[in-house]
């Protein structure tokens, strides 16, 4: 596993939609630009919730393309608990990148040096509830 991108900050997932980006790590990924990238994915670590927490889709803006998106997969948070002593790692996650879209999200990183992803909840809810994950990694499974 190669770690191209991760996210600087702790993503909140509360409310309909919630932006964030994923830049390359402090040891880079240089070279990358020029490989065949095929097999990506992103990875979700630390995720810390609440099982009534609606379903997020997980989307992808290319800079290249404007303002179009592209779905990359979705994340549930069944099993999902808040962070405390009998939880202090939380859940992970992976999502497969499709392989038509590695290859163009790799080379988008690599001139632009950093990737947007948007997380849109599946539902709306009279409740608030929020989910909070750690981190982001896009990786590279060579």
């Amino acid at each position: 596993m190669i770690i191209l991108a991760q996210s600087n900050c702790t993503f909140q997932l509360l409310g309909p939609e919630v932006s964030g980006k994923l830049s390359p790590p402090a040891t880079g990924s240089a070279g990358l630009a020029n490989t065949q990238i095929r097999n990506l994915y992103l990875w979700f670590q630390g995720i810390f919730g609440s099982t009534l927490c609606p379903n997020y889709d997980v989307y992808w803006y290319s800079l290249y393309s404007g303002s179009s998106s592209d779905y990359l997969g979705s994340l549930s948070f069944y099993g999902s608990q808040p962070r405390g002593g009998q939880n202090p790692k939380g859940l992970s996650q992976k999502i497969t990148i499709p392989s038509h879209l590695s290859q163009v999200m790799a080379s988008e990183l690599s001139s632009l040096g950093s990737l947007s992803l948007t997380f849109k909840s599946q539902e709306m809810s009279l409740h608030t509830y929020s989910v909070v994950i750690d981190r982001v990694y896009l990786c590279h499974a060579d």
